[in-house]
């Protein structure tokens, strides 16, 4: 088990899982969302070779429309 944040609360996950399996895993919707790890947004198509690793820093946004 690796220890991560995830939209600053401290959250534990198997090790050596990608930034897709952490999406499907938590039932996130994968529309219109960006996912930073550490500060730096990782395009969704890097996301199944992204591997999420112990200390990481990890921030999902929501994109909504409207005023």
């Amino acid at each position: 088990m690796i220890t991560i944040t995830f939209n600053n609360k401290p959250t534990e996950l198997e090790d050596g899982m990608t930034l897709q399996k952490f999406v499907d895993k938590n039932g996130i919707t994968a529309t219109n969302i960006a996912i930073a790890v550490n500060n730096n947004v990782v395009p969704k198509d890097k996301w199944c070779e992204t591997t999420i690793n112990n200390g990481d820093n990890i921030f999902i946004i929501k994109a909504y429309y409207g005023g």
